[in-house]
Formats: structure tokens, C-alpha cells, sequence
């Protein structure tokens, strides 16, 4: 999954301007500015996942407000194999970003127009298993990959016996309490 994969786009914020293509377009300009789910979504209707997945790699503000748009794309799981081969090279709170525009488009109902990069959800899946057991990474981002695992969209494509379960809800006793382990 990694051998082809190109270096992941810087998405620090920095203090350089978005190219001139961005900048002089109204409605990334909005996009970027409030990132209100209205223009985001009008964003990624307009672009659609391949043109959300190029500005992504410019990388900056208008990758990460590319990032936050490509779940409301109705070609978004396009989007899959790149997403998981920059998910794993990366770490922190880039890291966790990537795992939350993978949540986005795992929520959203499939669309029946698009087909899906089947290669590429599988290679999704094995990603956000490797985070989800790495110990290194953020606790945040490994829950966030243990509940984009457990969405349909990923169903099937891991055994749910290696999905960690350290970061499940206590099991309620029968009173409907969380089962206290000291109390017989």
C-alpha cells in the first residue's frame, strides 16, 4: 500500500497564501475562511472527490479544507486508497483529521451513481486497523478508527475479533448500570 505511494501533503497551517488559483475562487474563499458545512458541501458538489483529492495535495489551508468537504462528495470513497496511504504516513493531528474525513465518508449513505474502489476500502480498512492498534498514536484518532471500523461501510472487510475493544463503553450489568469488576 505504501510502495507507491506519494509523500503526504504538508497540512500545517503556515503563514503562505493559497495558490492564486484558490485564492481569486469565491467559493473556496468562503469554504476556507468559515468552513460552513453549506459551502464545503457546495464545494465538493462542484469539484467532486478527484478535484477535492488534487487540491488536498496542495496541501496548506486548501488541503485541509479540501479534506473537510470530501465527505459531502458524491464520489467521496474514490478517495479511499489515497486517504489510507496518507493516514499512515502521517501522525498527531494531521493524523486524526485524515481518520475524520474517512468517518465522513464511511457515515454517508452509498451512492448508487458512483461505484466504489473496492481495492481501495480494503486498503482503508487495513489502515485504520494498523492505527487503531498502534499504540503510538492518539487515543482520539484510535477510537475514531475503531468506530470507522464498525461502520457498514467497512463491513466485512476485517474480523471483528481484531478490532481493539479497549476503547468500548464498559458492559452494563442487568440493573443497566456499568458493571463495577469489584462488585460481586
Amino acid at each position: 500500500m505504501l510502495a507507491d505511494a506519494a509523500p503526504p501533503p504538508a497540512l500545517a497551517t503556515t503563514d503562505q497564501p493559497p495558490p492564486s488559483r484558490f485564492q481569486q475562487d469565491a467559493l473556496w474563499q468562503k469554504a476556507m475562511e468559515d468552513g460552513d458545512d453549506i459551502d464545503l458541501a457546495t464545494l465538493a458538489d462542484r469539484e467532486g472527490a478527484s478535484g477535492l483529492l488534487d487540491a488536498f495535495e496542495v496541501g496548506g489551508q486548501v488541503g485541509r479544507t479540501a479534506l473537510a468537504a470530501m465527505p459531502f462528495a458524491s464520489d467521496a470513497p474514490v478517495a479511499y486508497r489515497r486517504l489510507a496511504q496518507v493516514v499512515l504516513l502521517t501522525k498527531g493531528d494531521t493524523q486524526r483529521g485524515i481518520v475524520q474525513a474517512v468517518h465522513g465518508i464511511a457515515s454517508r449513505p452509498r451512492s448508487l451513481r458512483e461505484p466504489v474502489d473496492e481495492d481501495g476500502r480494503a486498503a482503508c480498512a487495513e489502515a485504520l486497523l494498523r492505527i487503531a492498534r498502534e499504540d503510538g498514536a492518539l487515543a482520539t484518532t484510535r477510537a475514531l478508527a475503531v468506530s470507522t471500523l464498525r461502520l457498514p461501510a467497512f463491513a466485512g472487510l476485517v474480523k471483528q475479533e481484531q478490532i481493539p475493544t479497549g476503547f468500548d463503553a464498559p458492559a452494563a450489568s442487568s440493573s443497566g448500570h456499568p458493571r463495577d469488576p469489584d462488585v460481586p
